[in-house]
């Protein structure tokens, strides 16, 4: 019984030391080849106009599927600022590398971050990689990917570039697109924190839209504190209507009690009828015997 105690004893010893072997080398090897890349930057960086783009770009490419966002802009952000261009160009046009199209955009912001300077051109050279690369930002938004970085107070800049890209090449409506298309990421997303990071960074959002926004946030049972950040910041209109029926209605129809309270502090008015046959939203309340927004909608009524 004791050799059987011990033999056991012997085997889990061996496994926790397997375990730890494989733990060690797989990160001494992470570190080396992190080491390894930063290494060649430092050796090269200073060289400029000598080196190679595409001897680089191969030598860095092992970067891209550890997906290290972070390591490839400290990597890429040694090089002088032509050839980093150059770099994050050849990654944002390449579509045969492991890198998503919201790690792309991230690094391009993060570029803009890292050389910002005085000089208009060189902060707005990366920004207009969306421009020459529109399939970057079909799905993901610029605007909302600077919102949820540590380079939040770039946008500013990417506003300024916008304003500055619509004069020059007569894209009316440039700014609106990506601003109705970061707002409507985010509140799908369920993110009202970058909502409000929006707003506060001065983007601008159409009434209109706000307002259709909302209709999703009720409908889709969404974090009910976005419906306030519109109302607030973008003017929607809490008494909006569609399919029918009001915003508050369609709380109502869901039970979502939050969403209905939040309507109500905003300014909905609580015996609006849209459709005779289903009345207001008490009148809901109580024949779906939803007792808490029933009184609810009872105080507001008062």
């Amino acid at each position: 019984m004791e050799g059987k105690q011990a033999g056991i004893f012997r085997l889990f010893i061996i496994i926790i030391f397997f375990c730890c072997s494989i733990f060690f080398l797989n990160n001494n090897k992470k570190n080396l080849t992190t080491a390894t890349h930063i290494d060649i930057c430092n050796v090269k960086g200073d060289a400029g106009t000598h080196l190679s783009l595409d001897r680089v770009y191969q030598d860095i490419s092992s970067l891209f599927y550890t997906h290290d966002v972070d390591l490839i802009i400290k990597t890429v952000g040694q090089f002088k600022y032509n050839f980093a261009y150059d770099l994050v160009e050849k990654m944002a046009s390449d579509t045969d590398i492991p890198l998503s199209h919201e790690e792309k955009i991230k690094i391009i912001s993060a570029m803009v971050a890292h050389y910002a300077c005085p000089k208009r051109s060189i902060n707005y050279d990366f920004f207009d990689l969306f421009l020459k690369y529109p399939d970057l930002t079909i799905y993901t938004s610029p605007l909302l990917s600077l919102a949820r970085s540590k380079h939040a107070d770039l946008i500013g800049m990417f506003i300024a570039w916008g304003k500055d890209r619509q004069k020059m090449y007569n894209k009316t409506g440039l700014l609106a697109g990506y601003a109705e298309q970061a707002f409507t990421q985010a509140v799908k997303e369920d993110d009202p924190l970058a909502v409000e990071t929006l707003f506060s960074k001065k983007v601008r959002l159409a009434p209109q839209v706000a307002s259709y926004l909302l209709w999703y946030i009720v409908e889709k049972g969404k974090e009910s504190a976005m419906i306030g950040l519109l109302v607030d910041h973008a003017q929607a209109d809490v008494n909006y209507t569609h399919h029918g029926k009001t915003l508050l209605v369609e709380a109502v129809e869901r039970n979502n009690i939050h969403a209905v309270r939040t309507l109500l502090d905003k300014g909905a008015v609580v015996d609006r009828v849209i459709d005779e046959n289903k009345g207001t939203a008490l009148t809901i309340a109580m024949k779906c015997n939803y007792e808490g927004i029933e009184q609810l909608l009872r105080e507001y009524g008062d």
